[in-house]
């Protein structure tokens, strides 16, 4: 679910839901969710989260994946638990929703 903290900055859970929903059902690589995260603007606000690449302006909230191993970690703790929720399935170093993880997507991303 969304975080609901009061903190400006998009989750774990939700920069890796909406990089892997990025892929349309189509299998996504670890490399383009690392892309996707660094790009999209998903360090943003919730707002920009929910429409990524409007306005993307860099600043002191920006991830970027591939230089930070602690954001590795990060990541790969994330898209563990989303596999153990049932929501992601991976495919090598891929990955993609489950019908269960896609029903989750849209009742939290798309109300």
């Amino acid at each position: 679910m969304p975080s609901s903290s009061s903190s400006s900055k998009a989750s774990w859970d939700e920069m890796v839901d909406l990089a892997i929903h990025s892929g349309k059902g189509e299998k996504i690589s670890r490399t383009k969710i690392y892309a996707f995260i660094n790009l999209a603007g998903l360090w943003l606000d919730r707002k920009t989260t929910l429409t990524p690449l409007r306005g993307v302006a860099q600043d002191e909230f920006h991830v970027d994946v591939t230089e930070n191993e602690a954001s590795k970690q990060s990541f790969k703790d994330t898209v563990e638990q989303r596999i153990r929720d049932g929501y992601v399935k991976q495919d090598k170093q891929s990955f993609l929703f489950t019908k269960k993880g896609k029903e989750y997507y849209d009742k939290s991303y798309e109300e």
